[in-house]
């Protein structure tokens, strides 16, 4: 017998592990994994049982604002039935072309303004037959719409708040007479003719303690309108220097007739 064969060391047998520990092992395994899968699953649960109890305390503290709100409206039900009225007969503004709805806008702005309501820094009611005249001749058409009245409570009367947006469409008529700067700027004229300038304008209705509206106050913002026709903030720069309508959205008149 050789020496090298005496030298050689003898090949490496892997050592099984018994069948039985094989399986101890994998049901420890799974133990573990079952009791951290329950773990997860209770901390999951745990973390819906607070956002659970965190969404009824909300719902909770929006249905006492909710209570409040409406005891509001209950209490100034008819300021507001006033306010909805305004902006039902005037979705399309003034209709002097339907005499007897024309006659209607009339009477019932008569009927819930006082003779000396303030509106745009004038005194009485004749300011604001004047702008919905203006409105409805200068624009080819003409849509108000508000989505929501909100109840100020004062000591003794109300105020009214309606954000609202009117949909204003451009014609060559409103430039000459809006906008009659811009006329000699085809470029710009071409940008506006025919689009629908939407005009966001916040009414407040000020009421007296008799339930009567004492002032109507607009803000309007035509500067964002503008910007979002012309898509260019040095064209809508332009289009405002020198524009004819102010930022309580009043329309100034042209001393010379427009056509």
């Amino acid at each position: 017998m050789s020496t090298d064969m005496l030298q050689r060391p003898a090949p490496y047998v892997p050592q099984i592990r018994p069948l039985s520990d094989n399986i101890a092992l994998r049901r420890t395994q799974s133990r573990l994994n079952q009791r951290r899968y329950r773990a997860q699953k209770l901390h999951a649960l745990e973390d819906r049982e607070r956002e659970v109890a965190e969404l009824h305390n909300q719902i909770a503290r929006y249905e006492g604002q909710l209570d409040i709100l409406r005891s509001g409206i209950r209490l100034h039900e008819p300021e507001v039935q006033v306010a909805n009225e305004y902006f039902r007969i005037f979705q399309h503004s003034s209709q002097k072309s339907m005499p007897s709805y024309g006659q209607y806008q009339c009477d019932f702005l008569r009927s819930v303004m006082e003779p000396d309501v303030r509106f745009m820094g004038q005194i009485g009611i004749q300011k604001l037959f004047e702008q919905w005249t203006l409105y409805h001749s200068l624009f080819h058409s003409f849509e108000m719409r508000c989505p929501r009245l909100e109840v100020i409570k004062l000591a003794d009367a109300a105020i009214v708040r309606a954000p609202a947006v009117m949909h204003l469409r451009i014609s060559r008529t409103t430039i000459e007479c809006l906008y009659p700067h811009v006329l000699s700027n085809e470029r710009i004229v071409q940008k506006l003719v025919g689009q629908v300038m939407h005009l966001p304008i916040l009414i407040h209705f000020h009421y007296d303690a008799s339930g009567h509206i004492e002032e109507l106050e607009t803000v309007a913002n035509m500067t964002a309108s503008l910007e979002e026709l012309l898509r260019d903030v040095d064209d809508t720069l332009l289009v405002l220097n020198g524009a004819r309508m102010k930022g309580n959205a009043e329309l100034v008149s042209s001393t010379t007739p427009c056509p």
